[in-house]
């Protein structure tokens, strides 16, 4: 995904969390180079509960997905970028949580910006 779908993605929604479906959505900005996109619930004692955080780093125009936590996943479920099968993972899983953006929240992806500049 390209770095810019990613800004445009947290001008449309800021950075307070959004209450939908039964948990939180949240997209953050840690610092220029790298956000956080999330999923959660509330636990018992109030805190958040990962299903999952991702957290993304610019590689010049580019999102790369580095980082993940899933408290919910059975066993719990942490990656880092390390081997082409933690990146193919992190990839995978970071397509499927920003498609649930999209999916659930009052943005507008960037294939259907695309097609209404045509």
């Amino acid at each position: 995904m390209k770095w810019c779908e990613i800004e445009a993605l947290i001008e449309q929604l800021g950075e307070e969390k959004i209450a939908k479906n039964g948990g939180y959505y949240r997209i953050k900005r840690a610092d220029e180079t790298v956000f956080e996109l999330s999923f959660s619930k509330t636990g018992p004692c109030g805190e958040s509960l990962y299903q999952p955080l991702i957290k993304l780093r610019r590689e010049e125009n580019r999102a790369i997905p580095y980082y993940l936590l899933d408290v919910a996943a059975q066993p719990m479920k942490y990656l880092q970028r390390s081997s082409a099968s933690d990146a193919q993972a992190l990839d995978q899983a970071f397509a499927k949580l920003i498609d649930t953006f999209y999916c659930e929240l009052p943005v507008s992806s960037p294939t259907a910006k695309s097609a209404d500049q045509q």
